[in-house]
């Protein structure tokens, strides 16, 4: 049994993957990472400095006659890249044509009728690109992956605003002032209790609409 501190852009999908096993969920669910799981209770967001301890592997004996032949069955949980494009009134993006494109492969599709894209990626994947076409005009998106941070956590929250088009970076205003109005804003397009600080209706309201 060892520790590992997590790292910016690592998820528990992707630790698992580098530790050998085939589903996070052994990782997650052992006893010894219950301070993680009340700290973390979304497994596929972690923040950096997060201690996850990972257990060893226990073997597994099965019996069998010689000359036989056997099926065994790998329970592994897949990896999803999962995107939702809108436009600026929060309508989906649908029917558009895109491609995405990591380590040398491109995979083509057509955004859903709520404008999601949903593809699965190696859990070890550090990002995807994502090109989109409409009106006949490409749009190129790099999109980082694992690197999500909680939503309690104030760059998490940031960076949820900033996805959802609410978070604008300006030139010498203070990122505390910046996120102050993005929350203002998203409160108010929300119907949500305006009050410009985070608060459990504004984690709440986040997490579903930005799946995450």
């Amino acid at each position: 049994m060892q520790t590992h501190t997590v790292l910016p852009g690592e998820c528990l999908g992707s630790i698992a993957d580098r530790y050998g096993f085939t589903h996070p969920r052994v990782i997650y669910d052992d006893p010894a990472n219950e301070a993680l799981r009340r700290a973390r209770p979304d497994p596929n967001v972690l923040l950096a400095g997060d201690e996850v301890v990972i257990p060893d592997k226990k073997v597994r004996v099965v019996s069998g006659a010689t000359g036989q032949r056997y099926h065994f069955v790998v329970d592994r949980q897949t990896t999803w890249l999962r995107l939702r494009l809108l436009n600026p009134d929060g309508t989906p993006r649908a029917g558009l044509p895109y491609r995405i494109e990591y380590q040398g492969q491109v995979f083509p599709g057509t955004s859903g009728a709520d404008g999601s894209i949903v593809h699965e990626v190696p859990p070890w994947l550090p990002y995807a690109m994502v090109y989109v076409t409409e009106h006949g005009r490409e749009q190129q998106y790099r999109v980082a992956l694992g690197y999500l941070d909680p939503v309690d956590d104030e760059n998490g929250l940031r960076q949820r605003l900033r996805n959802l088009g609410y978070y604008v970076d300006v030139p010498g205003v203070p990122e505390s002032i910046l996120l102050q109005y993005a929350i203002h804003a998203y409160q108010c397009a929300n119907e949500l209790p305006v009050t410009g600080r985070a608060d459990t209706a504004l984690h709440g309201k986040l997490l579903t609409e930005h799946c995450s």
